[in-house]
């Protein structure tokens, strides 16, 4: 794995590549990413792939305000030179001093000067190590448990280590690393008709329970068995953490001045909600890069390093921060702020058991999936339950239910709590996000720890019935 001497080492020699005066060194990212991912399905391991991708990312720019950003996985300094040599022919015409002057105030050049980040500890060699040997012997375990079940059963097991650093030659220098690590499981019974999941993401896989996982997956699919029919409406919803955190999955993108908590047109001389009650005064949200276990990187990973500190979105319901790009940030006099990547989100004392006795009729939702933003400005998300789903009356689970698609805003969502439990970090598996951010894995995992806790809602927007096994 890249080390931070060898990545410093190495950057450096890249930028001595390039020929002075030619064109502006903006800066050179390298990213290394490690990662293993062992597939099960219909009882049998069928995939097990391992992936050891590095790139290079050089940024100048040609003329005084046309940018070029040359991506390539090329780690061999000849070839390198070559790569950069021709990049610097097609500039015409050739830069003039007032032109590097001009370009120096561009958007892309924001990022120059020293900083301070925030010390971080997210590599965990428990994880490192698993890339190799236990994640195999993890997979003979859960193979072995799926076969004699009774039920069809596929997983996942990923552990991934990555680094990056943005290195700029006037001497800033922001540097990360990162270990994770998931296993996910689905399970259906044999005619089809009912299915179960369950995961776990832990940044140390020291802490992982991958038998838990897969235990819990074929006892919700048993108890999922011949769901009936609920009418679609508005029902208290008794929402698993996995269903939280899939309803705030796709909205973490919206925490900015655009998003739903921006006045539009502005009111009062006002743009946004900043200090003005906006969810139940139970919740907390916030982000902080320093959490062992569920920080991220103190940087904007597509911003050349600019720095990312702790923020607290919402103190007991009022809205106190919203996120900036850098660019946008100094337009407005703000700090930058990357988006809630690592959210938390603070919780209360209620069971899931304690929250099904005190419902009187409700809907008990384990997971909610196929997400998507249908509307921006109230953050109305459509999506579906699925892999358990209950019909609850009178303190009981009284049936399974038929899956629904799901009509609801996170934002609204969280003005109509009526409980909260322990907050625990989501796992989400493997999918594809149009709003993923820059720099991930192209198979959108891992995705930054989210924290939530359990939550019922009143009159949550069950809009429709689906089939979702």
């Amino acid at each position: 794995m890249l080390t931070h001497d060898e990545a410093v080492s190495f950057a450096t020699a890249v930028l001595n590549l390039q020929s002075r005066g030619k064109i502006p060194q903006v800066g050179i990212t390298l990213r290394h990413r490690v990662m293993r991912i062992i597939r099960i399905t219909n009882n049998t391991q069928v995939v097990s792939a391992e992936s050891d991708r590095f790139h290079v990312i050089f940024r100048t720019s040609l003329g005084s305000n046309i940018p070029v950003e040359v991506d390539t996985s090329v780690r061999d300094l000849t070839t390198l030179r070559d790569l950069i040599h021709h990049v610097e022919q097609h500039a015409t015409p050739p830069l003039r001093p007032e032109d590097q002057d001009e370009d120096r105030d561009a958007p892309w050049h924001v990022s120059e000067g020293q900083h301070t980040y925030l010390p971080t500890a997210l590599w965990h060699p428990a994880t490192y190590d698993a890339l190799i040997t236990p994640s195999q012997q993890v997979t003979a375990t859960l193979v072995e448990r799926m076969r004699t079940s009774g039920f069809q059963c596929a997983g996942t097991i990923a552990v991934i280590a990555r680094a990056q650093l943005f290195f700029h030659p006037r001497g800033k220098l922001a540097w990360g690393e990162d270990t994770d690590s998931e296993v996910t499981a689905t399970v259906h019974t044999v005619d089809g008709k009912s299915s179960g999941w369950s995961g776990q993401a832990e940044r140390n896989w020291a802490q992982m329970r991958p038998e838990r996982v897969v235990n819990d997956a074929i006892d919700m699919a048993a108890r999922n068995r011949n769901p009936v029919r609920i009418e679609p409406g508005r029902y208290t919803a008794i929402l698993g953490p996995a269903a939280v955190g899939g309803l705030f999955a796709e909205s973490c993108q919206q925490f900015n001045e655009g998003g739903p908590w921006a006045y539009d047109p502005p009111r009062d001389g006002k743009r946004t909600k900043i200090g003005e009650r906006v969810c139940d005064t139970r919740l907390t949200m916030w982000s902080d890069p320093t959490d062992p276990n569920f920080g991220d990187y103190p940087f904007f990973e597509d911003r050349d390093g600019v720095p990312s500190g702790k923020a607290t979105w919402v103190e007991k319901g009022v809205l106190r921060a919203l996120s900036y790009l850098p660019e946008g940030a100094m337009a407005v006099g703000k700090t930058p702020i990357k988006e809630p990547q690592a959210l938390r989100i603070s919780g209360g004392d209620s069971s899931i058991n304690d929250m099904i006795a005190n419902c009187e009729r409700g809907i008990y939702v384990h997971r909610i999936g196929r997400t998507q933003i249908v509307d921006w400005r109230s953050g109305m998300i459509l999506g579906g339950t699925r892999d358990g789903c209950f019909f609850v009356q009178h303190g009981k689970i009284v049936s399974p239910a038929i899956d629904f698609r799901v009509y609801e805003s996170p934002f609204i969502m969280i003005n109509k709590v009526l409980a909260l439990g322990t907050p625990e970090r989501v796992a989400f598996g493997f999918g594809r996000s149009r709003f993923y951010p820059l720099g991930r894995s192209a198979d959108m995992w891992p995705r930054p720890p989210m924290v939530v806790p359990p939550m019922v809602v009143q009159d949550f927007n069950f809009s429709a019935l689906c089939d979702a096994v």
